[in-house]
């Protein structure tokens, strides 16, 4: 190729999906099409097709830099600082856990809620990193008000952001704590959580994107992965109204354990749900309500 024949995006791509698959990356091609899409602020189609233009130069450079650093481990969303997540973008950082598409479930578990009334109800997304679940069901339910509680002042820089960039600035409020220790008694409508749950021991085996650069404080759950959890549990026990709803994500294998929990701090209607894998992946359970009421709500 002569120095002033235009780059080929094509043959551009296939060079980096070469280098990534020799990295050991799972999808090659389609990382090194999302990386320049990004570098070159079109979509992942115009790489395709081959209609965002040339690159400059320095804008090789710029993505030789980029493919290097997802051939590190790095991975693709912290390099471009955006994931999507619920057909919405969500800006992320090494401060928060990437989203990852099974977490969508608890979205769609708080918005089967909401569905049941449309008077305005209060959530707390607890561990909320990015706060993805909490903003995702507030863009989608104008009714309701959501708490993003974490206890890293870094990610609620995040959530500031995304709630912001989408529009519910105003009923998304960054809370610095732990847990829901600052929430009085049966001031909450829905809890929701994507707690840590890896148990201690089995972080070092994971892949090297997640051991190597996402928050370990997003994935130790202790001993059996379950600490987070039974503190959650507990909490909100509290901290939910009569008749409120609560959904925690969990890992392979917990699930007999987590519904045990639930049960034992007095909750109802336990339900464990699968992913597209056939996993539980979810534990949804409603607090304790008046007779009459559970009656009703049966009814709906």
């Amino acid at each position: 190729m002569r120095a002033d024949e235009p780059v080929r995006i094509a043959a551009l791509v296939n060079s980096a999906a070469e280098r990534l698959a020799d990295a050991g990356v799972e999808f090659p091609r389609l990382e090194a099409q999302l990386l320049l899409a990004h570098l070159m602020s079109c979509t992942r189609i115009q790489i395709v097709a081959e209609t965002c233009g040339s690159p400059t130069e320095d804008r090789l450079a710029d993505y030789a830099a980029l493919i290097s650093r997802r051939a590190c481990g790095e991975p693709s969303a912290y390099i471009t600082g955006r994931r999507e997540f619920f057909g919405l973008s969500f800006a992320v950082s090494p401060a928060v856990l990437i989203p990852r598409p099974e977490t969508e479930m608890l979205v769609e578990l708080v918005l089967d809620y909401m569905a049941l009334g449309s008077i305005e109800r209060v959530c707390a997304d607890v561990g909320a990193g990015s706060g993805c679940v909490g903003i995702a069901a507030a863009v989608k339910s104008p009714s309701l008000r959501v708490l993003s509680i974490d206890n890293s002042s870094r990610a609620l820089e995040v959530v500031r952001s995304n709630a912001e960039h989408l529009g519910v600035k105003k009923r998304v409020r960054a809370v610095l704590a732990d847990l829901l220790s600052p929430l009085p008694p049966n001031s909450l409508d829905i809890v929701v959580s994507n707690p840590p749950y890896i148990p201690a021991a089995d972080i070092p085996s994971l892949q090297r994107e997640v051991t190597c650069f996402e928050p370990h404080s997003a994935l130790n759950g202790g001993v059996d992965g379950l600490d987070l959890i039974r503190r959650i549990v507990e909490a909100a026990g509290i901290a939910l109204k009569a008749g409120g709803f609560i959904a925690i994500e969990i890992g392979e294998g917990q699930h007999e354990s987590v519904v045990a929990l639930f049960k034992t701090a007095g909750f109802l209607r336990v339900t464990a749900h699968c992913d597209l894998a056939g996993i539980p992946r979810v534990i949804s359970a409603r607090s304790a309500m008046p007779a009459v009421f559970e009656r009703l709500q049966q009814r709906l």
